[in-house]
């Protein structure tokens, strides 16, 4: 069997039956494609493929969203207008200028911030200055709401819900993070609410409707290993089959953990021009 994947989220490659002595073999190639670009010239796309053939069949375990549930469509991060302050709203550099800002404290509740977002990220700041011509003053409207254009591979919500709300997590919650408290799960909120616009000069968000009431938790992406209820294994086919145009994300780099394991398998000489010998293991026959 062989299989061509461009190297283009993470999955554990396995055997069907997770036999120790699997035979396989693995390279990699460059592979570049020529296309007429609009002004008549040649625009060229190059891609890097690793190459696996094996004696049985190739299994993929990804983890993708629970049944009835997608990857977030939009997703807003967003900071408290208090934070915000310290760097906005602070000493003015000259004494010919002053700044003043109005903004909402922190809520006591995290809910109470997810009920109205912009009244508690956005602030208003006027700054009055002095020059040759006399005072003036400028008023205007931040906002510490943006789109996380990124996304995030573990969040999953409803297919009617696919808005993800949060605050921006601190390096604090990350540190107390475990499988059981991720913070892109514990803060998130799915709901079917979507800003017109974040981003731009005085964009006062607070006048633009948002209504969250609908939101629920969102959930976490699972293993499809097959254990416990779970889905999968998954060829190749089946993955392309069930999650459609996702499916080439979510089996980008599905080599690269075990390309890197210790209890290396395979030796393969690279193909490319400068690329070193090394031993890698694509094909893992345990669970981590």
């Amino acid at each position: 069997m062989v299989v061509i994947l461009a190297l283009s989220s993470l999955s554990t490659l396995v055997a069907a039956d997770h036999d120790l002595n699997m035979q396989c073999v693995a390279k990699m190639k460059s592979v570049a494609i020529d296309t007429e670009d609009e002004n008549g010239g040649v625009a060229r796309t190059s891609f890097l493929y690793v190459e696996v053939e094996a004696d049985q069949q190739i299994t993929v375990e990804p983890n993708v969203c629970p049944e009835g549930t997608i990857a977030p469509m939009k997703i807003y991060e967003m900071s408290y207008a208090a934070d915000q302050a310290e760097w906005s709203c602070g000493d003015s550099p000259s004494p010919q200028e002053t700044i003043e800002c109005t903004y909402e404290p922190v809520p006591a509740d995290y809910e109470l911030f997810l009920d109205n977002p912009a009244k508690y990220a956005c602030l208003k700041q006027s700054r009055t200055w002095t020059d040759d011509w006399g005072s003036n003053t400028e008023t205007y409207t931040q906002c510490g709401i943006w789109e996380n254009s990124n996304g995030f591979d573990n969040v999953c919500c409803p297919p009617d819900k696919s808005t993800l709300i949060m605050r921006q997590p601190t390096g604090e919650d990350w540190m107390q993070s475990n499988e059981n408290n991720i913070p892109t799960i514990t803060l998130g909120r799915c709901t079917a609410a979507r800003f017109t616009e974040t981003q731009g000069y005085d964009v006062d968000l607070t006048t633009v409707a948002f209504d969250t009431s609908d939101r629920v938790s969102p959930v976490q992406t699972e293993r499809m290993d097959g254990q416990d209820g779970r889905d999968g294994p998954y060829t190749i086919k089946d993955v392309y089959k069930k999650l459609g145009p996702a499916a080439k994300d979510t089996l980008k780099h599905s080599f690269w953990p075990n390309l890197l394991a210790s209890d290396t398998v395979v030796s393969l000489t690279g193909v490319l021009p400068g690329f070193p010998s090394m031993k890698f293991s694509p094909i893992s026959t345990g669970r981590s």
